[in-house]
């Protein structure tokens, strides 16, 4: 089995104040900004190509999506604080937190899932490959996503030692069989 990859971070947080999202995606400096207020309730902002978007509510809260990263994440919660500061926005960031972790992995062969939905038991699995490709093998810590090429995808994480242990868990039920 291969190690963990971080394909994307999510974080959440709170500016503690609120915001005129119109007028702050007019004056705010970004590599892109969007506010449609008819399609979404938030203003989007990158600070460069490929970064990790940012939507900002009126209410203060934002999030962070799409990092590679913690210091891409942290990158960008800096990123946010000097441009709102150099609007002479000067409220700090009450609150910050990851809230989901994507990782890949491989089990480096193809594999048969129907027999793997029998093996690591039917009560913490889903399977119905009409809806959906995958597996969906549900522990406590996240879920892990289990295609017919071997390849994982992990969700629903907040760090990678609780990823380490969900791989550990599957690798240890598969044994157990």
């Amino acid at each position: 089995m291969s190690g963990l990859s971080i394909t994307s971070i999510v974080a959440t947080g709170k500016i503690d104040r609120e915001f005129e999202l119109g007028a702050l995606g007019n004056d705010i400096e970004t590599y892109s900004c969007d506010y449609s207020p008819d399609e979404h309730p938030g203003l989007y902002v990158k600070f460069y190509k490929d970064g990790p978007t940012i939507t900002i509510f009126t209410s203060g809260s934002f999030n962070i999506r799409g990092a590679s990263s913690k210091e891409e994440l942290h990158k960008n919660k800096s990123l946010l604080e000097n441009s709102l500061s150099s609007l002479g926005i000067q409220e700090a960031i009450s609150e910050f937190q990851i809230t989901n972790i994507v990782f890949t992995s491989d089990l480096e062969e193809e594999i048969d899932l129907n027999e793997f939905a029998i093996i690591l038991g039917l009560e913490s699995v889903e399977y119905e490959p009409e809806q959906f490709p995958g597996l969906v093998y549900r522990l406590d810590q996240g879920v892990i996503l289990i295609f017919s090429s071997g390849k994982l995808v992990l969700t629903g994480f907040t760090n990678i030692e609780d990823a380490k242990q969900a791989l550990n868990t599957l690798s240890a039920d598969l044994i157990d069989d």
